[in-house]
């Protein structure tokens, strides 16, 4: 996946947010791992640890993961983000696309507005 694929994966996921076609209430927060599949736990770990890591707090982090290959996407749509129909993007400039490699077990990349 490019990184232009990603930045466009990740502002359409804010702009379905936004409109309201997926409200991130919907989706578990990050601190909330008996929520997601069982699959998933380790990877939710790491990430939660390098979300603490970065000064964040997990638990303002609504989650989605998608998995393209031998890598996790997680989705991270801070609690604070704006559903404003008018605004497109990350209106709270908080939240965050976290990459994680399944073969070496790591999180790879974290990419957002900071």
């Amino acid at each position: 996946m490019t990184r232009l694929t990603k930045i466009v994966l990740f502002v359409g996921l804010l702009t379905a947010v936004a409109v309201g076609a997926e409200p991130p209430s919907k989706a578990p927060r990050l601190s909330e791992v008996a929520r997601f599949p069982k699959e998933y736990e380790v990877a939710l770990r790491a990430v939660t640890a390098a979300v603490v890591k970065e000064g964040m707090e997990p638990k303002e982090y609504f989650a989605e993961i998608s998995r393209e290959g031998s890598a996790l996407h997680f989705w991270l749509i801070h609690e604070s983000h704006d559903p404003d129909p008018g605004w497109r993007g990350d209106s709270c400039h908080r939240c965050r696309t976290i990459d994680y490699d399944l073969r070496s077990g790591v999180v790879s990349k974290i990419s957002g507005i900071r």
